[in-house]
């Protein structure tokens, strides 16, 4: 009786470490655990002129999206401001800025957590 016990309460306590590590939706009653947050690599790449940057959210929460230069100096703020679970596509134009590599980073906050993603793109004219 007591291993039993005691195996109850380690699948328990797997299960709560779980629950606390992965945001939880509801959907028609259901608890599923949310998709990632998704940043693409832009397209075209390398591009001239104008590119797209595509990302997705799984909850509604602030974006903020910008590219910076190799120097790490924001060049353009792409998004600034809360969004709703969905994906995105954001123009940008790399016209007035010189060839070269750029950085875009996304940092999504929702819920006291934060994501961080980059990716490099090339800019070329």
């Amino acid at each position: 009786m007591a291993a039993r016990t005691f195996l109850i309460r380690a699948i328990l306590t797997f299960v709560l470490l779980i629950l606390a590590f992965f945001p939880l939706t509801s959907h028609s009653g259901a608890l599923v655990v949310d998709e990632f947050v998704r940043l693409d690599q832009n397209y075209p790449n390398p591009f001239n002129g104008t590119t797209e940057v595509t990302y997705s959210i799984p909850a509604p929460g602030h974006v903020n999206l910008r590219v910076y230069n190799m120097l790490g100096q924001e060049v353009r703020t792409l998004v600034d401001e809360d969004e709703g679970r969905q994906e995105y596509h954001v123009r940008f134009d790399g016209n007035g800025l010189p060839s070269g590599q750029y950085t875009y980073t996304l940092i999504y906050t929702a819920n006291g957590n934060v994501a961080k993603l980059s990716h490099k793109m090339y800019l070329v004219k």
